[in-house]
């Protein structure tokens, strides 16, 4: 699962947001990435409604983890699409998704949504890249000694985190 990029987000995510975290996958997918998401309800589901959009293709190199042991563990309202995602070749993986098996991270952040924040903070530990987008306006959080940056190219509006470590080195060093 070298080349996976998690994709997650709030439980909470508005469905006026199911297009842009679709753009993303979409983005991802069309460069070759699997991705990596939960079984969850808001931005999992519209991760999970863009991979089966793509079709075989995308679904083949992705995968959903979920916190039971068999794909009927996630929410019912999930489950038919799950079940799509399967039958197009994706994969079920019990327990939680490691920010460590991820060659990135993209987080649709609510404020106080505590599963982003413990996954972006997992990401640092991990020194893997976060992109983040701020879904309701609030600041992103401080994820120790670093800062967020705009993030440019295709993704407007997103950010990514630099280590205070790393923009030393940069800064001084390269």
């Amino acid at each position: 699962m070298s080349d996976l990029v998690t994709v997650v987000g709030s439980r909470r995510l508005e469905s006026s947001l199911a297009s842009r975290v679709a753009s993303v996958v979409w983005s991802l997918s069309s460069r070759g990435f699997g991705i990596a998401s939960g079984g969850a309800l808001g931005c999992d589901l519209y991760v999970l409604d863009a991979l089966v959009s793509l079709g075989a293709s995308a679904c083949s190199c992705s995968a959903v983890f979920g916190f039971g042991s068999s794909p009927s563990c996630v929410p019912v309202a999930v489950r038919p699409l799950l079940s799509r995602f399967l039958a197009l070749g994706g994969r079920f993986v019990p327990g939680v998704a490691s920010a460590g098996a991820s060659r990135g991270v993209v987080v649709f952040w609510l404020s106080g949504s505590r599963g982003s924040l413990r996954e972006m903070r997992a990401a640092v530990r991990f020194g893997v890249p976060i992109v983040a987008f701020s879904c309701d306006s609030s600041p992103l959080p401080s994820l120790g000694s670093g800062h967020w940056v705009p993030y440019g190219g295709a993704w407007t509006g997103a950010f990514r985190w630099v280590s205070a470590f790393l923009s030393f080195f940069n800064g001084r060093f390269l």
